[in-house]
């Protein structure tokens, strides 16, 4: 039986969640299409190099807690959009950010090919 899309894009939503949790640059990099944008919550573009080289050193764990919910996917045949609500703290710092990603299947296999954060509350 195979997988419907918002069922594959929701194992590859956690899998995005991981490499953030423990930074994973090699991760990001099969999932990011080249090309890749995204526009954070202040309104700076990052390209898909930018978020890459922001995710090493591999293996460090940036966050202190890293919840997710509210996780909504609207798929399509071969593409969909994501939001997903992350809580995030570290050791200075707590925030809530509403994310938006849009995925879509090149070659058999999906994509990021850009998305955006939103803050919905911090405080220091």
């Amino acid at each position: 039986m195979t997988q419907t899309t918002e069922s594959q894009i929701r194992e590859l939503e956690e899998r995005v969640k991981q490499a953030d949790v423990v930074n994973d640059p090699q991760l990001l990099d099969e999932l990011l299409i080249d090309g890749f944008t995204f526009t954070s919550q202040d309104g700076a573009i990052f390209t898909k190099e930018q978020v890459l080289k922001a995710h090493h050193p591999a293996g460090i764990r940036k966050f202190t807690s890293y919840e997710t919910s509210d996780l909504r996917i609207r798929a399509f045949e071969d593409a969909a959009v994501v939001t997903v609500r992350a809580d995030l703290a570290t050791e200075r710092m707590r925030v809530a950010l509403l994310f938006t990603r849009f995925w879509v299947k090149l070659d058999g296999r999906w994509k990021i090919v850009g998305g955006s954060a939103v803050e919905l509350e911090h405080s220091h």
